[in-house]
């Protein structure tokens, strides 16, 4: 409900949003995901459990590395924008 009430107002903008618009909603997804994945994989072993852990942190920091650029301002092609989209 909260990263709801939080994104909600910037996705109904009509004018360019910025980062720092998705900051709010950010805390309450990453709380979310957190209560997700123990809801999800509850009933697994652990080392079963810690795999797919190992996985999220492996695709999150791909995702890191992918959108940071766009993140931190360094040079980005158009058609890394346009890949990206």
């Amino acid at each position: 409900m909260g990263w709801v009430l939080h994104w909600t107002p910037f996705f109904l903008m009509g004018r360019q949003l910025f980062l720092h618009h998705y900051f709010p909603a950010l805390y309450f997804a990453i709380l979310l995901c957190c209560s997700v994945f123990d809801l999800v994989t509850s009933t697994l072993r652990p080392r079963i459990r810690l795999q797919i852990a190992a996985v999220l942190v492996i695709i999150a920091i791909w995702n890191y590395s992918y959108f940071s650029p766009l993140v931190y301002g360094n040079p980005w092609t158009k058609a890394q924008c346009r890949k990206a989209q």
